[in-house]
């Protein structure tokens, strides 16, 4: 027996929006990062989710790959995005646009907080 094609992407769906919510809230908003971690929990965490692309689209994990996208900004960008210049909430809106990340400010402004080198 074989699921329905609709029954299969279904699941896939519902296991990695339960993967990104564990990853994002039981391990990234839970620990700090240097640029050298980040890249490193970055890494491994894209080498994880790759094993699932071969049953669904890497946009299944939009949003866990938009967190590691903010997490992993250089530093000078990512005080920039921090609000230490002249960047404002709504200048962050237009600047996660253009990176596509799928993220609402105050989660960006929560990640970039775990940062420790900014």
């Amino acid at each position: 027996a074989s699921l329905a094609p609709d029954n299969f992407l279904n699941i896939w769906s519902n296991l990695a929006s339960s993967l990104q919510l564990t990853f994002t809230n039981k391990i990234l908003f839970k620990s700090q990062f240097n640029i050298a971690g980040a890249q490193q929990f970055k890494f491994d965490m894209q080498a994880f989710c790759g094993i699932f692309y071969e049953y669904c689209s890497p946009s299944y994990f939009a949003r866990l790959n938009s967190n590691l996208e903010v997490l992993t900004l250089p530093c000078e960008t990512a005080r920039l995005w921090k609000g230490e210049g002249s960047t404002s909430l709504d200048n962050l809106t237009d600047l996660l646009q253009e990176r596509n990340i799928v993220l609402p400010t105050s989660d960006v402004l929560k990640i970039l907080k775990l940062r420790s080198d900014i």
